[in-house]
């Protein structure tokens, strides 16, 4: 049996996370270790520690 996927909440997240670093006149901007892209890890890495997930960081 596979495992049940909440479309919406999949979605939504899917959606939530692209808007991090979007610029209207650029499109999707995030490079390593700017501001968008650290802001994209903590946004990815709290919604691991929701799921109950153990998350660290390495470097």
């Amino acid at each position: 049996m596979a495992p049940a996927i909440n479309e919406s909440r999949f979605l939504d997240d899917l959606f939530a996370q692209g808007k991090i670093g979007w610029r209207v006149e650029h499109g999707l901007q995030r490079l390593a270790y700017s501001t968008s892209y650290l802001e994209a890890r903590a946004w990815l890495n709290g919604k691991m520690e929701e799921a109950g997930l153990k998350t660290r960081v390495g470097g």
